[in-house]
């Protein structure tokens, strides 16, 4: 079994990413105490659109690239920490069959990123996870994949980073 103080905050992660594409909850700002103004001119589109729903899932390509970058960070992480031994095997094949689910569940309203996530989803289902071992092999055909993600997502205006918890 992996370090319980290493192995938790993962399992963290990939839980709260995991409820959030469940859910489709996005999180954004409301700004309740904008004056009010009144004005003869016709209100814009934007302006007569009842308030979004914030039970809806945010499919724009920022939130989307948000939520790779998280899927890259526990991939990243899971496999950094089984090498110097703070992340049991069973630890890391929890964390890529958890991130799996994550990419497997990507949606976007972006055309963009559609292309690359249907992509991904398309080398996932060609490619299904075992039963025990790796539900994701990391190798060149998954690497073009996250190279495709990537692109699309600064195409998008948006990054995608891993942040490393091992190493330098």
């Amino acid at each position: 079994m992996g370090n319980p103080n290493t192995v938790r905050p993962f399992a963290a992660v990939v839980v709260l990413l995991v409820g959030g594409l469940l859910s489709g909850c996005s999180v954004g700002s409301t700004d309740s105490a904008a004056p009010a103004t009144e004005t003869m001119a016709t209100p814009s589109a934007a302006q007569t659109q009842e308030p979004s729903d914030p039970m809806q899932q945010d499919l724009s390509a920022a939130h989307v690239c948000g939520t790779v970058s998280a899927l890259s960070t526990v991939l990243l992480n899971a496999a950094a920490g089984q090498q110097v031994g703070e992340v049991s095997e069973s630890d890391r094949l929890a964390l890529v069959r958890s991130a799996r689910f994550g990419y497997e569940h990507l949606q976007s309203s972006d055309a963009r990123m559609t292309r690359a996530i249907d992509s991904v989803q398309r080398y996932l289902d060609a490619h299904p996870a075992p039963t025990a071992g790796p539900a994701i092999e990391d190798g060149p055909e998954w690497e073009l994949q996250q190279k495709l993600l990537t692109t699309a997502c600064r195409e998008s205006g948006s990054n995608v980073v891993a942040t490393a918890q091992y190493g330098g």
